[in-house]
């Protein structure tokens, strides 16, 4: 069991997807450093199995207590970032916690100024399928209370819920000592993105210097136009019953509308939004003052501006003309994503052929082999070389032929398996081998885990990195796993029937870029 174990929580756009790619480039120094770094495809899943939420096609059950499984196996320290832990009630928190009885448990809190969280949130409600307009979204948050209408009370408590840093951190001390709560800020724009990875890392004790970033800008933000041109589809989408339960169009689009954002105008908070907006994170800073949490950064890094920003307009005024403007650009870059990929595809069918002749060439020797011990038998002689392992060696081109037809793998890697049979085969004949001898890792692939089969899914993968915007927020997708708004919850206040909060669960796209890489 690691010695302690590092909780970041979040919040949401809170530069979450940049550390998390951050921790991914680096695994090897937090391994340096004895820390497990938990991956996304892990950490993701396993929460919703923490919560209790049942996953969309079962990939989560059970994964909460694999991971729990891997993490007590490991010696040393742990990091585990994901940005729906914010949300989680004291129940969750608890037994999360309980999972992990003899560490010591420090969270880490991620937070930036909500006149900038704001648009960012809208914008991936609308990449999650949301229909609300932007004026509609802001005026329901900006509110002391919730408004009475169902959309906007259920926005309202779904976006404090898991931005406001005071009730956050008091779920959190019940359980965790408030000395082990460390807040982390974003600082204000412009920025270097690096100095919020050096905040964060330091808490691990750890030095960033000498780190490699991820890219600045791999999660921009929507302009006006475009954002409003992905709102009107959704609802088409809607109406004629369209599917895209995965988000892979949406993120594809988004992606390719991203590109040149500058071309567009900016939206953002109106004026008096604005105002309100900046009261509230006085309110929250002050109590924050109060609390015994560590802060890494500045708590005045929390307050946003005091004037709106200019030059941004409302994304419901867009015109038709603007919006086909920004759908030619976006079908223009995904054009140049689809030839990239064609490219790629063209590559791997070139290695696929050669590793065929290869395959070919292998069954040739094996039959020739085959023969010569049938001629020998023939002729009484002794057994030749041979004798111990053609049997074996014929397994080799069954073996080729299936991988390469079912495209079960890649080119290297069907080279790779054949060989290590064959290499296996031969460390069995009488006589030693009869081929020139392979290097060692060759024959090492066949004893690994197999990997899984080349789907149009892992395609569409490759559309995502490729793109401006591949979403690694990790939030997975986005650079986030994605789950709308609502959280798919089944009631008006975003409570589950077990009286716990369902939307808890939801994970978020990744956190929409800025200009210095950190969000939106």
């Amino acid at each position: 069991m690691g010695r302690r174990v590092f909780l970041h929580i979040g919040t949401m756009k809170s530069a979450t997807s940049y550390l998390q790619a951050l921790c991914e480039l680096n695994i090897d120094r937090l391994a340096e450093a004895g820390l497990f770094w938990c991956p996304q495809d892990v950490r993701y899943e396993a929460v919703k199995d923490l919560v209790r939420r049942a996953p969309r096609d079962g990939r989560a059950t059970g994964s909460w207590s694999g991971l729990a499984e891997r993490i007590h196996r490991h010696a040393g320290d742990v990091l585990l970032s994901n940005e729906m832990l914010a949300a989680l009630n004291s129940r969750q928190i608890s037994r999360l916690v309980r999972a992990f009885p003899s560490a010591d448990h420090h969270v880490v809190v991620t937070a930036r100024d909500l006149a900038r969280v704001l648009p960012s949130h809208w914008q991936t409600t609308i990449k999650n399928g949301r229909t609300w307009t932007w004026s509609e979204f802001a005026s329901a948050v900006c509110s002391d209370e919730p408004m009475p209408d169902g959309a906007a009370e259920s926005a309202h408590t779904w976006f404090w819920q898991r931005h406001d840093l005071a009730a956050i951190t008091a779920r959190w001390v019940q359980v965790v000592p408030a000395e082990q709560v460390t807040l982390v800020t974003v600082p204000a724009e412009p920025s270097d993105p690096e100095v919020v990875a050096t905040r964060f890392v330091s808490v691990l004790g750890l030095d960033a210097t000498g780190w490699e970033h991820p890219p600045t800008r791999n999660n921009a933000s929507l302009g006006a136009h475009s954002v409003e041109l992905m709102r009107r589809l959704n609802g088409s989408m809607a109406a004629s019953g369209e599917r895209d339960p995965d988000h892979r169009f949406r993120r594809a689009l988004g992606g390719a509308l991203a590109v040149d954002t500058s071309l567009e105008p900016p939206f953002a908070l109106t004026q008096d939004q604005q105002d309100w907006v900046r009261r509230r994170a006085q309110r929250m800073v002050d109590e924050l003052q109060g609390s015994p949490l560590s802060v890494r950064g500045d708590l005045a890094d929390l307050l946003p501006m005091e004037r709106a920003q200019p030059g941004a307009v409302d994304p419901g005024t867009a015109t038709d003309a603007e919006m086909l403007v920004a759908a030619q650009r976006g079908m223009v870059n995904l054009v140049d994503t689809f030839a990239d990929l064609r490219s790629g595809s063209d590559e791997l069918r070139r290695q696929l052929r050669a590793k065929e002749a290869e395959r070919q060439a292998l069954e040739d020797r094996v039959s020739e082999q085959e023969r010569t011990q049938r001629r020998s038998q023939q002729r009484g002689g002794p057994p030749t070389a041979a004798s111990g392992s053609v049997r074996l060696l014929s397994r080799v081109g069954q073996l080729a032929r299936r991988l390469t037809d079912t495209r079960e793998v890649g080119g290297d890697e069907v080279a790779g398996r054949c060989r290590g049979e064959y290499g296996r085969a031969e460390s069995r004949s009488p006589s030693g081998p009869h081929l020139a001898p392979q290097p060692a890792h060759q024959g090492e692939a066949m004893t690994t885990t197999p990997q899984e089969p080349l789907r149009d899914d892992d395609m569409e993968s490759t559309t995502s990195a490729s793109s401006p915007n591949p979403g690694s927020d990790a939030d997975g997708t986005d650079g986030d796993a994605t789950d709308t708004v609502d959280g798919d919850s089944g009631d008006a206040d975003g409570t589950d029937g077990d009286g716990t909060d369902g939307d808890a669960t939801d994970t978020v796209d990744g956190d929409s870029g800025d200009a210095d890489g950190t969000d939106a």
